[in-house]
């Protein structure tokens, strides 16, 4: 790969800063990406692709009894019977089992328990290769993976650009500049995306019809793609400079640069 020799931001100190500003964005959010949407999507997905062979069968609510630090509390099971042995399943959707907050998972836990207060048997899919592995629900929630979505695929450009930052920064190649060059615009969608994508995701999965909170996220959360789409478009092809009307700049007809202006001491300062 091709290096330059003036590296924009050349000190060491600056270089360091810099390096482990570009990896402290990667971390960040690489590691917020995974547990919040890659990972949930993921399971989803692969729990629904496992149970597509799943078979239906009749399954009667039993509610039970169980003890945690804060006490005793109630949760219902569905218990069926596969030949001549009895099976009782908590799972409720492709969704983690332990996410029972997920609007999935509290939408047929709401099933739950109106089947066990109507005293009326409910339907489960049980796995045809272990009877004991059984889900009330098997269907893809679209709904949750849509809305984890923009994050999923946003926080990792932000993770794959924090890890090219750094080794182009570490390796001083070429690229760099350019990525130095937009980096007003990765800092800024950075900031706006890390918290409207979370945001969609709430709003998104909320029951009870929140459409406009909704709409109006969602328009934010497209801004946030546009401007990721011109951090990543100014990193690979570099940010358009234009003069005051808005026409692009010929910095080679301009000639070298001059500093200054305003102000300034000593016979020596080079204002124009």
């Amino acid at each position: 790969m091709k290096r330059r020799t003036n590296l924009p931001n050349s000190s060491g100190k600056v270089r360091a800063w810099s390096f482990f500003g570009w990896l402290a964005m990667a971390a960040v959010f690489g590691s917020t990406a995974w547990f919040f949407a890659i990972e949930p999507i993921a399971v989803a997905a692969g729990n629904w692709w496992q149970s597509r062979d799943y078979r239906a069968v009749n399954a009667d609510v039993v509610q039970r009894t169980g003890k945690d630090a804060e006490g005793s509390f109630t949760f219902y099971v569905a218990q069926y019977r596969d030949g001549e042995r009895s099976h009782e399943t908590t799972r409720l959707t492709v969704l983690d089992d332990e996410s029972v907050d997920e609007p999935s998972n509290e939408t047929v836990l709401k099933t739950l328990e109106k089947a066990f207060s109507e005293k009326r048997p409910l339907t489960v899919w049980v796995s045809p290769r272990k009877p004991e592995i059984a889900v009330v629900n098997r269907d893809l929630p679209l709904r949750s993976i849509a809305a984890r979505a923009p994050m999923a695929i946003g926080f990792s450009i932000f993770t794959m650009a924090g890890v090219v930052g750094a080794l182009g920064c570490l390796g001083n190649f070429a690229y760099y500049r350019r990525m130095v060059d937009a980096s007003g615009l990765w800092l800024f969608s950075a900031l706006w995306c890390g918290f409207v994508f979370p945001m969609f995701i709430v709003l998104a999965q909320a029951r009870g019809g929140e459409w406009v909170a909704t709409a109006v996220i969602g328009f934010f959360a497209l801004i946030g793609v546009l401007m990721l789409y011109g951090a990543v478009a100014g990193s690979l092809w570099g940010v358009r400079k234009t003069d005051a009307s808005g026409k692009p700049l010929d910095e080679k007809a301009m000639g070298p640069t001059k500093r200054g202006g305003f102000g300034g001491r000593g016979d020596d300062y080079d204002k124009d």
